[in-house]
């Protein structure tokens, strides 16, 4: 299936990974940036309604296998030369080595970027099974459900700061890892992507703007409670991730109608995105020390994330290609046409 670029989306998810890498090498290193570094972390909930978004459009039209074969190319060959290479420059530990390659969800991982990866795939497998059962049209209620769910978590945390007998309520799962691979505390935010594109690229429904409008409250609230415990330290306002937040969704719903340019380099460094993620932790951190300039860490992370991208993972992927081909995930030789207003298939 071929897929139009939208070229905003791949502007937004690098400004999203760049603020990842500014929260975890520039903020940490510099606090003349603590302005705008402080709040980086907001970058990881922008890529979850991001994946909302395009994995939603990547399903359409696909089978199960053809939906599981995309995902398994997009993510494993990215991690199996992103974690050798923090193997090499940070001296992770072996244990923590091999979790990383084959993306194991319970912590620890070469390095902490790696949190997001099972949690995605875990709405990855939400999709799958909708399509395996032939329930791609139920969406909709799907991504409801996992906006309500989150809904409900975080107005009990937020209510139980006042009630501690509220809180009461989610104290064994709170902050767990099972928790987050249930996609309760984001769910919402892969719920407003995927919404975002249901209105915009399918039909607007009054049933699917109410849940996107809560879905974005949600996200917002989640993201204010986030930064309610760490903006008093940096003497920051709560309220500037929300905006930072905000304003992204805001810029994904305008990709979808403003047609940009299409360009090939817009698009390289929307695919670069994916291994500065996973580097520029580890990268940033040695350069940062061996160098003493935020800047030629910062650079490092981004030119070594380019060769990854340009040299090293698309061999990776034809290798990998050409092994599910003999398990029986072979590419579709036909493949169903496109919708007319479809965004890329890759996260």
């Amino acid at each position: 299936m071929m897929h139009r670029q939208i070229v905003g989306l791949d502007l937004i998810r690098f400004a999203a990974a760049v603020l990842v890498m500014l929260f975890h090498v520039a903020f940490q290193a510099d606090h003349s940036l603590t302005s705008v570094a402080w709040f980086g972390w907001v970058g990881v909930h922008i890529f979850f309604v991001l994946s909302g978004a395009v994995i939603a459009n990547s399903a359409e039209d696909r089978t199960a296998k053809a939906f599981l074969r995309g995902r398994i190319l997009r993510l494993y060959p990215a991690v199996w030369i992103c974690a050798t290479i923090s193997l090499l420059i940070a001296g992770s530990p072996l244990v923590l080595y091999l979790r990383s390659l084959v993306i194991w969800p319970f912590p620890e991982w070469v390095n902490g970027a790696y949190w997001t990866l099972s949690v995605e795939m875990a709405f990855y497998g939400l999709i799958f099974v909708l399509l395996w059962r032939g329930w791609f049209e139920r969406l909709s209620g799907v991504l409801a459900g996992l906006a309500v769910i989150s809904a409900v978590y975080w107005a009990v945390r937020i209510v139980g700061v006042r009630y501690p007998a509220v809180a009461a309520l989610i104290e064994p799962v709170k902050d767990s890892r099972i928790n987050q691979l249930l996609l309760v505390p984001d769910g919402a935010l892969f719920a407003a992507g995927g919404l975002i594109w249901l209105c915009l690229v399918k039909r607007t429904t009054a049933f699917r703007l109410a849940f996107l409008g809560l879905s974005v409250l949600t996200g917002a609230a989640e993201i204010y409670a986030t930064a309610f415990g760490r903006a008093p330290a940096v003497h920051q306002s709560a309220l500037v991730p929300v905006v930072v937040w905000l304003v992204a969704v805001g810029l994904i719903i305008a990709s979808f109608n403003v047609a940009l340019p299409q360009s090939r380099l817009v698009r390289f460094v929307g695919l670069m995105t994916y291994p500065l993620y996973l580097l520029h932790d580890d990268v940033g951190q040695v350069m940062l020390k061996a160098s003493g300039s935020l800047f030629v860490a910062l650079a490092a992370a981004v030119a070594v994330a380019a060769v990854v991208t340009l040299f090293l993972e698309p061999p990776a992927k034809r290798l990998l290609a050409a092994a599910l081909d003999r398990i029986g995930l072979a590419q579709p030789s036909i493949q169903a046409p496109a919708s007319p207003r479809q965004a890329p298939g890759s996260a």
